[in-house]
């Protein structure tokens, strides 16, 4: 080495900061080619001195560029001058530049955390974090850190460029928290009405994540501001659409028709509302005025979960027949609000008009049936519930082809108690003539004991205790049964015929002479023209079943004051 470069390099030693030095320094290594040894010269007084990088970093790597150093050599000097001095601005576009062209994003990202690290304005800030972003997000393709980025550029410059990118990188990364709040963020700078495309876009967020209740409040303000919001109904719309647990119905309209509402709450105390229930309210003024009778129906059956007592449960079903009968022709859905309201309102005989006409076309008597029977489970009236179950038997009995069915619901009919004697009478006769085909006789038998109790009608009555007679008597053996109803006949009529025949029959079977005879004597008593033949069998019986000599002697002088010229009883009073 020249002993003027030795010379200089010493002079630089002892004062690394002297530009003068440098100079001296930089000319005698021109002069004696010793470029290199004060390239590394530089390389190593900085590496042993980062803060000389402010005062000689820039002139070092202008030294290496003019003498052609190896760029590896060159790079790692930038990089140690950036880290002794990260706001120098030209380090910072050097390694830009580097780090560009051989695509080391994470390196490049690392020198801008570096340099604003140390930044002191915002508009050095501002820059750097405008250029981390864009490298993050369009060459690291990490959008995570590109959101870090750009939502602290945002943070001091809230410009539309930045919010547009950081809108596009959360709805990309899925962020609907964030994005929410970056639309929220805006709305202190419009009026009510401009805001409202965002207050759409917040509300769809909240939709996407599952937040029905603040969907639901925004899509309100949204309301409040411009009551006919088309953008406002379609997001209802979709709130509506969207099951909630506590959306269930009180009563479904889909329920099996046997099942019966539960119970009221006490008046005027309602459900709490689900945001799906909120949002019917808001839908059926609307779909009301439009004519939208299909989600109608759906509001409606959600508005009965929110219903506070059966008469307004009845009120929406009414509106739903109405609806789906008069409007949609839809017997399906109408059979399924009508099955709940003829339990709501059991006494209502329109509601069973209706249920009988759509059944009919539906061929579904069975569940019509089901329905009535548990509408009169559920009546408190006696009256109705006899009704009801008068109708369901009926349809057991007739469409149904159910006798079995039908006569155990006329047996619950006659079970019900004081309903009325005409309704009492149709059933009793009905079930006696069921249980007549389904030869059932002992439970006929007391059936056709009820229906004479009922009956008016002298001739029916009569037939009815003479038919229990002969059952008694001829089916089961049992006299004394038969004895009572030929009795009961001749109560009704003391000279029926039929009556004295059979008690004739019964009672001599059973040699009951003397109950016989008595029969006869009270027979004879009210008779005209079978009367001779009364007394004379009367007197017969007490002569030789009896050998009641004096009861016979009676019963011929009885004859003979009826009749003086009967000239048999007269020869054989004289016998006795």
């Amino acid at each position: 080495m020249h002993s003027d470069v030795a010379e200089a390099i010493a002079a630089v030693r002892a004062e690394p900061r002297s530009p003068a030095a440098w100079t001296s320094l930089e000319e005698s290594a021109a002069t004696h080619a010793c470029a290199p040894d004060v390239a590394r010269l530089y390389r190593e007084l900085i590496a042993a001195d980062p803060t000389l990088a402010k005062d000689i970093g820039r002139r070092a790597v202008d030294f290496h560029d003019d003498w052609g150093e190896d760029p590896t050599d060159v790079t790692k000097l930038v990089e140690t001058i950036f880290h002794g001095a990260p706001d120098a601005g030209w380090a910072i576009d050097r390694l830009k530049l580097t780090y560009s062209s051989e695509e080391r994003w994470a390196d490049l990202l690392a020198v801008f955390e570096g340099a604003l690290g140390s930044a002191e304005s915002d508009d050095v800030r501002v820059a750097l974090l405008e250029d981390a972003g864009k490298v993050a997000r369009d060459f690291a393709r990490d959008a995570d850190l590109a959101i870090s980025y750009f939502e602290r550029l945002y943070a001091i410059r809230q410009d539309e460029r930045t919010r547009t990118s950081l809108e596009k990188l959360y709805e990309k990364c899925g962020r609907r928290g964030a994005l929410i709040a970056l639309y929220a963020s805006q709305l202190g700078e419009l009026s009510k009405e401009a805001g409202q495309p965002l207050r759409a876009k917040m509300a769809s967020l909240y939709l996407a994540s599952h937040d029905l209740e603040n969907a639901f409040d925004v899509t309100e303000a949204m309301l409040s501001i411009e009551p006919e919001s088309q953008a406002a109904f379609e997001l209802l719309e979709r709130i509506f659409a969207t099951p909630t647990k506590s959306s269930t119905t009180f009563v479904a309209v889909t329920a099996p028709a046997d099942a019966a509402p539960p119970p009221s709450r006490p008046a005027g105390e309602s459900r709490p509302r689900s945001t799906r229930q909120r949002a019917a309210l808001l839908l059926k003024p609307r779909y009301i005025a439009s004519g939208r009778s299909r989600e109608l129906v759906r509001v409606l059956q959600v508005e009965l979960g929110i219903a506070a007592s059966e008469a307004d449960r009845a009120a929406t079903y009414r509106e739903l027949v109405v609806l789906q009968l008069e409007t949609l022709r839809d017997d399906a859905g109408a059979l399924d609000a009508l099955a709940a309201l003829v339990v709501l309102e059991p006494g209502d005989a329109s509601h069973r008009a209706s249920l009988d006409e759509v059944s009919a076309r539906l061929g579904k008597r069975d569940r019509q049936a089901n329905i009535l029977t548990t509408a009169a489970e559920r009546a408190t009236d006696i009256g109705v519930r006899a009704t009801l179950l008068m109708e369901a038997a009926g349809l057991s009995e007739g469409p149904l082809a159910a006798p079995a069915r039908a006569i155990d619901l006329y047996q619950r009919v006659l079970a019900l108690g004081d309903v009325g004697r005409p309704i009492l009478l149709r059933a009793a006769r009905t079930l006696s003539l069921l249980l007549d085909d389904a030869g059932r006789l002992a439970e006929r038998c007391a059936v056709l004991e009820r229906v004479a109790e009922l009956e008016t009608d002298p001739a029916a009555r009569r037939d009815a205790l003479g038919e229990v007679a002969r059952i008694a008597s001829k089916d089961f053996g049992d006299a004394e049964r038969a004895i009572r109803a030929w009795r009961a006949r001749l109560d009704d009529d003391p000279s029926d015929a039929g009556a004295i025949a059979g008690l004739r029959e019964t009672l001599g079977a059973q040699s009951r002479w003397r109950e016989l005879t008595g029969v006869l004597e009270r027979a004879a008593a009210v008779s005209g023209s079978t009367k001779r033949d009364l007394l004379e069998e009367a007197a017969a019986i007490s002569e030789r079943e009896l050998c009641d000599f004096d009861a016979a002697i009676r019963l011929h002088e009885e004859l003979l004051a009826a009749f003086p010229d009967d000239v048999a009883a007269m020869d054989r009073l004289a016998h006795l």
